[in-house]
């Protein structure tokens, strides 16, 4: 296998975000004043530029237009020093992502125009050869079907973590969970994956949600609970970790992706398992202080001293 100097490839969307954050409650019906940014974002891409603020080498393979929006994400890429590759060749239209947040930054309504993402249905040529030289793979759940069945099942790929990005798109994954290495979702689309009812946040719930995912095939489950914190799955035991007290919330947007960018950082530095999820909790307050998805102030350092201040649990194995 050719050697590579990155250590994981993402596969997966790459936006345009415009993200608004209201002054008041949302009114349908009426103009809301808000605060707006434009920023670049997509969940391969957030992890991507999280893993590279870690001191990860990571490749984003993901697919945008030869227009100032996909100008702008190769800009934002080498600004990063994340490698890129083009999956569309140029064509097409950039995608976006429109999120409006409620004032406590949490989010209220989202839109999103990510048909490029659904284009291809198989990574061919150097794309492939880049990607096979990597320790590990991450795709997300914004790609086709017939995207995500080719690169789960490629043969011979290095181990695969899928993201699961939102309720509408992780139901494509339901045939595919036997083949997959590691899932990290959140816990409203976990539900959505088992087909159960929606239930308060806790971390009693997305451990029964762990469980019921690990029984279909997946080497580790990982389950996040918003505010309340995350459990991981794996060889029978399960690991909880409450979120880290005291954050200041300025947009929530992403931190699902500095979870994910958390754990797959500490699984890429060989830590034990029972530290990812602290990473993971770590890397998502630093980002939900922010307006960025990948903050200057998110580092390896920055996250090994709050993963300290996170207690994580061991339940007995099963």
């Amino acid at each position: 296998m050719t050697e590579s100097s990155n250590d994981i490839a993402l596969i997966g969307a790459a936006n345009v975000d415009l993200v608004m954050r209201m002054d008041e409650p949302m009114v349908p019906g009426l103009s809301n004043p808000a605060a707006m940014s434009l920023r670049i974002g997509g969940a391969a891409r957030n992890i991507a530029a999280c893993l590279a603020r870690l001191g990860q080498q990571p490749l984003l393979l993901s697919a945008f237009a030869d227009d100032a929006d996909g100008a702008a994400i190769a800009g934002d890429a080498g600004a990063l020093g994340v490698d890129l590759i083009n999956l569309s060749g140029g064509q097409g239209r950039t995608s976006r992502y429109i999120a409006a947040l409620d004032p406590e930054g949490r989010l209220s309504v989202a839109f999103n125009d990510m048909g490029i993402h659904e284009q291809a249905a198989t990574l061919e040529g150097d794309a492939m050869t880049r990607a096979m030289a990597c320790r590990w793979w991450l795709a997300d759940a914004n790609l086709s079907s017939a995207m995500l069945e080719s690169l789960i099942l490629t043969e011979g790929r290095p181990p695969v973590a899928v993201a699961g990005v939102s309720v509408a798109k992780v139901v494509r994954l339901a045939g595919l969970l036997d083949q997959i290495d590691l899932l990290l979702l959140n816990q409203r689309e976990a539900e959505a994956l088992l087909r159960l009812e929606e239930t308060t946040e806790s971390l009693d719930a997305a451990v029964k949600l762990a469980d019921g995912l690990l029984a279909k095939g997946p080497s580790i489950v990982a389950v996040t609970a918003g505010a309340v914190g995350s459990v991981l799955g794996l060889e029978g035991i399960t690991y909880r970790a409450g979120a880290r007290a005291g954050c200041v919330v300025a947009d929530c947007v992403g931190a699902g992706d500095g979870f994910a960018a958390g754990v797959l950082a500490s699984l890429l530095r060989e830590e034990a398992a029972e530290n990812w999820l602290a990473r993971g909790n770590a890397a998502a307050s630093l980002v939900i202080e922010s307006d960025q998805a990948a903050p200057e102030a998110l580092g390896w350092s920055a996250v090994e001293t709050r993963a300290g201040d996170i207690a994580v649990t061991r339940d007995d194995p099963k």
